[in-house]
């Protein structure tokens, strides 16, 4: 297993991060301790399909051989299209930053700290301060909930959501969680724009396409991501208009026997539905392709049915005391409030046990 650092932010707990200032990594070596699973820490830069080679740096320059090659590095690199971005963050005091990504720990503890220089927890504070977020996905709204319950009853200390989209979120949660969600954002104070995107952004304010200005005093980019299109350049003309690459019902890359796709990376249609880009589908699709590499290895049938995804329900925390979500595939059981802070806290236990120990929980 190739990792580019061997402790990997967890960005599905990024706002944890951003509640209490301490980070929230995968120890990946203390996962797989006691098991046949070799860590090495270094960036892939190259991979040669045809001679089926791996070229790495970490502390030193390694070339791999393999025979097979899974890639599951998501989707990590951040849009930047948004006229005026690149100038800003290029011309901006990195002893105080204004913008920020909410990507990375260090990226959500710089945020935290920007927030305490602008006094957003000041109830003396008379002049209006905006907070204003990109992107209304989960990563958004959650970020969104930290910043506003950090704030408690302050006035006027602002926290702005911008979204392209109508209700990104109602697909995954169902409607009754959605609208629970939607309600306590209200209640908080979460101001929520959209249906027009960002077009433009300056030193103080941001443009919308439908020619709103919203002035910001920190923004925070949670948009989507696209990956790294370049380190796979060898394969050839292999994605698609989501720029996912292209994988066939055993999640092998078309045309390149041996080597394989999960997750974000992966465009696997099921059921004739798209997979959410979420950690739950990439887990499931590892376990199944495991799976399959054992019974090869060992001689035995593989499994006829193919892949098939499990619904484990989609949760969204807006602060440690709101939020809400679902529970499996049905709109009921739905969570709210406190309750989605424990199911959270619950999964991330989950996960790490059954990584920890191989059980399938």
């Amino acid at each position: 297993m190739i990792t580019s650092s061997a402790h990997s932010d967890c960005t599905c707990e990024l706002y944890r991060t951003l509640r209490s200032g301490e980070h929230q990594v995968f120890d990946i070596p203390k996962l797989f301790r006691r098991k046949p699973v070799e860590v090495r820490e270094g960036r892939v830069f190259e991979i040669d399909p045809r001679a089926k080679l791996l070229r790495m740096r970490g502390e030193t320059r390694e070339d791999f051989k393999y025979d097979r090659l899974i890639v599951a590095t998501g989707a990590t690199r951040l849009r930047t299209d948004l006229v005026g971005l690149e100038d800003l963050l290029q011309h901006q005091n990195p002893l105080e930053p204004r913008i920020f990504h909410a990507r990375s720990n260090k990226q959500v503890s710089e945020l935290r700290y920007a927030l305490r220089r602008l006094g957003w927890q000041n109830k003396s504070a008379k002049k209006d301060q905006f907070v204003v977020i990109l992107g209304g996905g989960a990563t958004g709204v959650e970020m969104a909930g930290e910043i506003a319950a950090m704030r408690e009853r302050r006035s006027s200390g602002r926290v702005i959501i911008v979204e392209g989209r109508y209700e990104p979120l109602k697909p995954a949660l169902g409607t009754l969680a959605h609208k629970l969600l939607r309600e306590q954002m209200r209640k908080m104070g979460i101001e929520y724009f959209e249906g027009s995107s960002a077009k433009r952004v300056d030193a103080k304010h941001l443009h919308l396409e439908n020619g709103q200005m919203i002035p910001w005093d920190l923004l925070v980019v949670a948009q989507g991501s696209s990956p790294d299109v370049k380190l796979f350049g060898e394969f050839g003309d292999m994605w698609t208009e989501q720029q996912q690459i292209k994988v066939a019902r055993d999640f092998h890359i078309e045309d390149w026997s041996g080597h394989y796709a999960l997750g974000d990376l992966a465009h696997y249609p099921w059921a004739k539905q798209e997979l959410p880009r979420t950690a739950q589908v990439a887990s499931q699709q590892g376990t199944y392709l495991a799976d399959l590499f054992a019974a090869e290895l060992l001689g035995e049938k593989a499994p006829s049915t193919g892949f098939r995804w499990q619904n484990w329900g989609y949760l969204v925390s807006l602060g440690p005391t709101h939020g809400a979500g679902k529970l499996g595939p049905l709109p009921l059981p739905v969570v709210w409030g406190p309750a989605v802070d424990v199911a959270k806290r619950g999964a991330r236990w989950r996960f790490d046990a059954e990584v920890f120990s191989g059980l399938r929980l």
